[in-house]
């Protein structure tokens, strides 16, 4: 007995309406997070977790709308499960080679994928000085009639 099955109109349907339901409950769970007190902020996600996955058991899935209800209660609750293990592991685990595959995974499974890059950092790894032949940008200005075209 298999468990994939021809796709049809209906079934995709209920697919993006369930995948939509869920994503609704982690946006929720990011909009409660953030007006939580910060005085929580050491376990807001353990609450909002309990409170996710404890309304998404109480909810009747025989109901219309039920199942998408828990859906969306089971995002609410999973997504501060995600952010506790992705501050977790970026504590845990050092990044690893971003220059290979398996750095870039392992890299973006442990949560350090996509980090801010300080401005100071990005500046810092410019080159200013990329050539200094009498071709370069600095020295162009000399060797070029400058007219005024301005009233």
């Amino acid at each position: 007995m298999s468990i994939i099955k021809k796709p049809s109109i209906k079934s995709g349907t209920d697919t993006v309406l369930k995948a939509v339901s869920v994503g609704v409950g982690v946006k929720m769970a990011d909009g409660v997070s953030a007006i939580m007190p910060s005085s929580t902020n050491s376990y807001k996600n353990y609450i909002l977790a309990a409170l996710g996955l404890l309304g998404a058991a109480s909810v009747d899935t025989k109901k219309p709308m039920g199942e998408n209800v828990q859906l969306a209660l089971l995002g609410f609750g999973g997504k501060p499960i995600y952010d506790e293990i992705t501050a977790r592991t970026k504590e845990a685990i050092a990044p690893q080679d971003p220059n290979t595959i398996a750095g870039k995974f392992f890299n973006a499974f442990l949560g350090h994928k996509d980090e801010p890059v300080e401005l100071a950092e990005r500046l810092a790894a410019v080159d200013w000085m990329p050539n200094n032949d009498a071709a370069s940008v600095w020295d162009r200005v000399e060797t070029q009639d400058v007219a005024w075209t301005g009233a």
